[in-house]
């Protein structure tokens, strides 16, 4: 049995399952949806667009708490010229935060950041780079 310890991918899929478990008990979600919205306020990017599943929950919870200062938007809307925040609950590999960057670029968005509330990547993979982005926030990272 792989252990959260041992430093492969089994270990950073397990550790991301407890932070997503975290982010949805109590206060996790509001505490990471008012991060994300000081993230999108501190980027003058006031557009969102989940990576995943998960990440869903957190804009839809940033969305609500955040009263207008942000909004989310889907694969189908334009973002032409616009400044986008991708955002992700929590990363393992980062592909699903790289393939969001990549849509968002082929469809013409001037400016991408990227929000991530935990990243739980095996050693030496973290990091290991988000895409062509002009912004990362990671506000969980020690």
């Amino acid at each position: 049995m792989t252990t959260d310890s041992d430093g492969t991918i089994a270990g950073a899929v397990l550790r991301g399952q407890a932070s997503l478990r975290h982010l949805r008990a109590g206060g996790g979600l509001r505490e990471a949806a008012e991060a994300l919205i000081a993230a999108a306020s501190g980027s003058g990017s006031a557009l969102l667009f989940p990576a995943s599943d998960s990440a869903g929950v957190l804009v839809g919870a940033a969305v609500i708490l955040g009263d207008g200062s942000v909004a989310a938007i889907g694969s189908g809307d334009s973002v032409v010229g616009c400044k986008v925040l991708v955002v992700d609950a929590v990363a393992v590999s980062g592909l699903f935060v790289r393939s969001a960057v990549e849509t968002l670029r082929q469809g013409g968005a001037d400016w991408v950041g990227v929000f991530v509330w935990a990243v739980e990547s095996p050693p030496g993979s973290a990091g290991s780079g988000w895409g062509d982005v002009d912004l990362v926030v990671l506000p969980t990272a020690v």
